[in-house]
């Protein structure tokens, strides 16, 4: 028996310290950023088969919005830590930005309008003996920009929850498995992040 894991939607709330205002500013001049992420019940890979434990791995990219931004992001650069549940991300973002918002996995298609992101949630994803594939973990966290940097780092939360699921020996040969809500309620896709005052996520 091989247990698996699938990432699915789920509606979310957790405090945000503020609720920066993201408007259509234009602004020409990119400075570069260097921000440190802790893993706070977050991430992109288990640790252990009782998926206990959620670390970073190497390759994990987040989008950065700042609030000079406009509608679109810049993508941040991963880089583990000697602890793997910290990362360290570089990027680019406007001069004068004061917050920011990230998301991973990286998506450049994803869109910040006001306080909402619209990114995507894939509805194919890589069965992973022991984890979830690699950039199903959806997350959001938010910070404030001072000195090249953000104050105290960012700490993300997960917007999905995690479905197990097990294959028995005579099924080892299948090519996929099929998972769906009973009432036909979308699990996967298209996904809107109310990131202003608390982050959640629907459909």
């Amino acid at each position: 028996m091989k247990k698996m894991y699938f990432t699915a939607v789920l509606i979310l709330t957790a405090a945000c310290a503020k609720e920066p205002q993201f408007n259509e500013i234009p602004q020409e001049k990119l400075i570069r950023l260097e921000i440190p992420a802790s893993r706070a019940a977050t991430r992109t890979v288990l640790a252990d088969t009782e998926g206990s434990s959620v670390l970073w791995c190497e390759g994990d990219d987040i989008t950065v919005f700042d609030n000079l931004s406009g509608c679109s992001g810049h993508t941040f650069a991963g880089t583990i830590d000697d602890d793997p549940t910290r990362s360290f991300f570089s990027g680019e973002v406007h001069e004068g930005a004061e917050s920011i918002y990230a998301i991973y996995p990286a998506d450049g298609n994803a869109r910040i309008s006001g306080q909402t992101i619209t990114t995507t949630l894939p509805s194919s994803q890589t069965a992973t003996p022991g984890s979830f594939a690699n950039g199903a973990a959806l997350a959001l966290a938010g910070g404030e920009v001072s000195g090249g940097t953000v104050s105290g780092g960012l700490s993300f939360a997960n917007l999905c929850s995690v479905i197990a699921f097990k294959t028995p020996a005579y099924l080892d040969q299948a090519r996929s498995v099929v998972v769906a809500a009973r009432s036909g309620a979308a699990i996967a896709g298209s996904v809107t992040i109310a990131s202003g005052g608390t982050y959640g996520s629907r459909r």
